[in-house]
């Protein structure tokens, strides 16, 4: 990306070798190389990124993405494993503040819409009343997967700070493509965003359009 080593180094060029104007196109066409190689750069760690984040979703490190506890057969949000959750997400580096919070407000707004009634209660062995991670990994938009199945990333906005991607699967695949966003954090990429954890959708009632 366009970063401040670029800016520096561009200034050097124009002032030191734009003497003629051939001189100062060659300097041009120098610093736009610089700057493509910038933007691969970045797509390489972002692939990396999200390629990580999704082996390590199906870790033993990872969190369990209900953070519930069973009484009187019913199912019930334990505020105990979500602050458990929030500090995993926080020590894996790959997620920003923003995907962490998004996170945390998603299972806050389930909880308090189970103990309001506005859901049925979760019993016991049923699929949860509410469309997060019902009946599909939220991570990945699938049912399990493989390493194998990976095939790479499609850029639909980027700029130096922040991006819109989408996550593909190979041709052949069953699972469906998914969408991700991606912030600059202390000069790191980290995901801010992933289809699977939308709030707006995730808070739904099951079958709720």
């Amino acid at each position: 990306m366009r970063s401040i080593l670029t800016f520096i180094l561009a200034s050097i060029l124009c002032l030191s070798s734009c003497v003629r104007a051939t001189d100062c196109q060659r300097a041009k066409k120098e610093i736009v190389s610089l700057e493509s190689k910038d933007d691969q750069d970045d797509e390489k760690e972002i692939q990396k990124l999200i390629q990580t984040a999704l082996d390590w979703s199906a870790s033993s490190e990872s969190v369990v993405v209900y953070p519930i506890s069973k009484k009187g057969g019913f199912y019930f949000f334990d505020k105990n494993k979500l602050r458990e959750n929030l500090t995993k997400l926080k020590a894996s580096g790959f997620f920003s503040d923003e995907f962490i919070e998004n996170y945390n407000q998603i299972i806050l707004t389930l909880d308090a819409k189970l103990r309001n009634k506005e859901f049925d209660e979760w019993m016991v062995g049923d699929l949860p009343p509410f469309k997060f991670a019902n009946d599909i990994d939220p991570w990945c938009l699938c049912q399990g997967f493989s390493a194998q199945q990976f095939d790479g990333i499609r850029i639909n906005k980027m700029d130096s700070r922040s991006g819109e991607l989408t996550w593909n699967w190979k041709r052949g695949n069953s699972w469906t493509d998914f969408k991700f966003r991606v912030v600059k954090e202390n000069n790191k990429w980290k995901i801010s965003y992933m289809q699977g954890f939308d709030f707006e959708e995730g808070v739904k009632r099951d079958g709720e359009m």
